[in-house]
């Protein structure tokens, strides 16, 4: 779940910069003009309407008027009080799994998928996502995985139905990447699961670091609110929650353009996008789009990053750990690890 606040903030899906003629191979959003797009023409109205403060922590408004931040054990019970607000949200700025493209699916089915947390009596509650990198590893967000790791397992998008065990690593491991969490360019984790059926489709070919201002991305992810106000928890549909969203600000923006100006050594790591999220987007792949120069014209989908967290820097924050800024305006994500391309395949 994004560690800082519950959803963007409403400058997400509002694009204001011009596009670059030099980067014409980069396939941009579909209009320069303040605009959510043609695509969501009601998302705006929906996202205002919704129980989040201006920094898209949710709270509950009591009978006198007076509004109370909600805390995270009671989000579940927040999206379900409020249900016609978040489903009209999820119904007028987001699409579904279904919605994408036969190629994007593809690309997506069997290496990106959900981390479930098995909470007994069968229940399965939907953490972050995750994508695989090999036939028995994935990649997540390190503060993700605060909570019992023993009892996770992880669901991709391509065969919903089969549950594959993360393998707890051992305890120091797993002490170093809590103690990650929260720190924007540690904050990830590369984990073992048992292996499925379906092999692993990414190659290093799959991997970018090369992240160009402007260009369209795309985060594809489980939206834990959907997942409980529209699909009512149903275990057996929970792809159906999975969502995205073509609103014009889906693209990377200039990190070097902002103020104030993030350190010139840590900066260059630091994606800070506009696509809209939902809790439980952490970990996601961020995928860049590329048109090709082939005759084809078909674009080109690759893995360019690893979304954290909503910009707003959280209470206990600090420019030491947050050394991606303090963007209100933006979401925040990395770009992809040396390391976490150095282990594809292996």
């Amino acid at each position: 779940m994004n560690r800082h606040a519950i959803f963007a903030l409403l400058l997400l899906f509002i694009t204001s910069a011009s596009v670059k003629a030099e980067d014409s191979e980069v396939a941009q959003p579909l209009a320069t003009e303040p605009s959510v797009g043609q695509f969501h023409p009601h998302c705006l109205d929906s996202f205002r309407a919704l129980p989040i403060d201006s920094s898209g922590k949710a709270f509950d408004e009591k009978t006198n008027g007076t509004k109370v931040e909600v805390k995270e054990q009671d989000l579940v019970n927040h999206f379900i009080k409020y249900r016609e607000r978040y489903a009209q949200y999820d119904q007028d700025c987001f699409e579904g799994w279904n919605d994408l493209s036969e190629m994007t699916r593809d690309f997506l089915a069997y290496n990106v998928g959900v981390l479930f947390l098995e909470e007994g009596n069968q229940k399965l509650s939907p953490v972050c996502t995750a994508f695989r990198i090999s036939n028995s590893m994935i990649v997540t967000a390190s503060h993700c995985l605060t909570r019992a790791i023993g009892l996770m397992q992880f669901r991709l998008y391509g065969d919903p139905e089969r549950p594959l065990k993360v393998i707890p690593p051992g305890t120091s491991q797993w002490l170093e990447y809590v103690s990650h969490g929260g720190i924007d360019l540690k904050d990830y984790a590369m984990l073992q699961i048992e292996e499925s059926p379906f092999p692993s489709r990414w190659t290093r070919e799959s991997f970018t670091r090369d992240v160009k201002p402007h260009q369209s991305i795309a985060v594809i992810a489980i939206s834990i609110p959907a997942f409980y106000v529209v699909q009512g928890a149903q275990l057996s549909h929970w792809i159906n929650a999975v969502r995205f969203s073509r609103a014009n600000g889906s693209q990377v923006w200039d990190v070097d353009s902002l103020e104030p100006s993030l350190n010139s050594q840590l900066r260059a790591e630091c994606i800070l996008h506009r696509a809209p999220t939902y809790p439980g987007m952490s970990g996601a792949p961020i995928i860049g789009v590329r048109l090709q120069t082939s005759s084809s014209g078909k674009p080109r989908l690759y893995v360019m990053g690893i979304h954290l967290r909503n910009g707003p820097r959280s209470a206990g924050g600090s420019a030491v750990k947050d050394v991606c800024g303090n963007f209100p305006q933006f979401n925040v994500g990395i770009r992809i690890p040396p390391t976490v391309i150095d282990a594809v395949g292996q």
